[in-house]
């Protein structure tokens, strides 16, 4: 395993054009530690894509959120935190639940609780989602 960390942090309105930016960051930092394995890879990545997605497409009041992201590839882990502007979400991640096969939307969450290992929101005049997949965990 890499012996180091790799981090980024972007910051822009929540918007799709910044969840594909921090999707471009995470695969530039999987590049960087050159060692990530690919279900981690993949499942971490859904997680993340999930997340921003849900802030850019819900985050109320629209058009006026932005979001701070920090994404990093340490030895045993990876990591995201989103804090947002967005008014704080009635979410409780304990809750979440896939949807009905034939709804189209209301998966994304309960994805990314299966994905990850640590998964936490907290509302603080805003949002803060903290994301952690540990490396080989399946």
């Amino acid at each position: 395993m890499a012996t180091d960390a790799h981090a980024t942090t972007l910051e822009g309105p929540a918007d799709l054009r910044l969840v594909e930016q921090v999707l471009d960051a995470l695969e530039r930092l999987y590049e960087a530690a050159d060692d990530v394995a690919a279900d981690d890879r993949v499942l971490f990545q859904l997680a993340v894509s999930e997340v921003a997605t849900n802030i850019a497409e819900h985050g109320l009041p629209p058009g006026s959120v932005r979001v701070r992201v920090r994404l990093e590839v340490a030895p045993e882990r990876l990591a995201a935190s989103f804090v947002d502007t967005a008014r704080p979400a009635s979410v409780d991640l304990d809750e979440a639940e896939m949807a009905a096969p034939l709804e189209e939307s209301g998966r994304g969450l309960a994805m990314a609780v299966a994905a990850l290992d640590e998964f936490t929101h907290e509302r603080s005049g805003g949002n803060t989602w903290s994301l952690v997949r540990r490396r080989g965990a399946a």
